[in-house]
């Protein structure tokens, strides 16, 4: 096995991974407990299978739209993986979203360099990949952006970084200018890292320019606009007096701040604001721990679980390759 998969996989993070997952199921179980277990589990009733199961479907949606999307980012970049296998080692980066470290954006360039693919390509790749998510999820954000007035600093600071950083990756002037000046302010010694972050950005520039731009932040909105759809349903179902836009700006806000909270999946940090803000609007506290909780498990931990397949997946046909080299 390659060393960077090896460590990877390694028996700590395999720990995480257990712990974090029984951890959370027994953070969900202990605040239901507390918020009202009777009144959580109605809720859950209201939704029933047929509604998880539409749930699931729409995350689905948002991992396909994601694909296409980053097949096609990495096509740009020059790196010809074919669809099926490329699809696999994409969906094997969220079996370990919820491990420190990016950890499920290493395995993905570790897979991909088996293939030929540089890892500043890759790089290049996954920071394309989230800012434009990041955009799509300020967009649909700016939905109901004026409805909490305590969320505008934050979409607002958050918005002009975003223009400030498509700025600099756009104009190549002022990415000579900024490489030049950062050149005279470090030591030598750091020269060659800032070289090598410049070609990543280059190779981000490619991905997030004109066309490209437009391409990937449809595919983005889209994506993540069919989740949004996912919890509007789930809160419909439970009979929640919430509306579409609202809904939207609850779930795309939660995402910013799990991004911005820099912790593996969001956990915590997108919990504790969908609770805070469904409760602001008037929701109850058992139904909005409920429709939370189903939403969590609609669309992180099933692409936990269903990245886990993939990871297992991906290093069996990686062994069968080494296996039919050597005989």
């Amino acid at each position: 096995m390659n060393p960077g998969l090896a460590g990877l996989l390694s028996g700590r993070n395999q720990q995480w991974l257990i712990w974090t997952s029984v951890l959370s199921g027994l953070v969900y179980l202990g605040v239901s407990v507390f918020a009202g277990w009777q009144e959580v589990a109605h809720a859950f009733g209201r939704v029933g299978t047929a509604g998880i199961a539409i749930a699931l479907l729409l995350s689905l949606v948002n991992y396909l739209l994601r694909f296409v999307r980053w097949q096609y980012f990495l096509r740009l970049l020059g790196c010809q993986i074919p669809n099926k296998e490329s699809l696999v080692i994409y969906l094997a980066g969220f079996g370990l979203t919820i491990v420190p470290g990016k950890a499920g954006e290493v395995v993905r360039s570790l897979f991909l360099n088996n293939r030929g693919m540089s890892y500043q390509l890759s790089l290049a790749a996954f920071l394309a990949e989230r800012l434009s998510d990041m955009m799509a999820v300020l967009i649909l954000t700016s939905i109901g952006f004026w409805g909490f007035a305590s969320a505008r600093p934050v979409i607002v600071g958050l918005s002009v970084m975003m223009l400030l950083l498509l700025l600099v990756l756009r104009l190549q002037g002022c990415r000579a200018r900024l490489r030049a000046w950062t050149m005279l302010l470090v030591p030598d010694r750091l020269h060659g890292g800032l070289a090598a972050i410049g070609g990543v950005l280059g190779h981000v520039h490619t991905c997030l320019r004109g066309r490209p731009l437009l391409i990937g932040l449809v595919l983005s909105v889209g994506a993540w606009a069919a989740e949004a759809y996912a919890f509007y349903l789930v809160l419909q179902w439970m009979e929640a007096p919430i509306s579409l836009p609202a809904a939207t700006f609850i779930y795309a806000f939660s995402m910013l701040v799990g991004a911005i909270s820099f912790l593996p999946g969001g956990l915590g940090g997108v919990e504790a604001t969908m609770v805070g803000l469904l409760i602001l609007i008037g929701l109850d506290q058992p139904l909005a721990l409920a429709a939370t909780v189903i939403i969590r498990l609609t669309t992180l931990w099933f692409a936990v679980a269903l990245g886990m397949l993939a990871l297992v997946a991906m290093l069996r046909i990686d062994a069968e390759s080494r296996l039919s080299k050597v005989s």
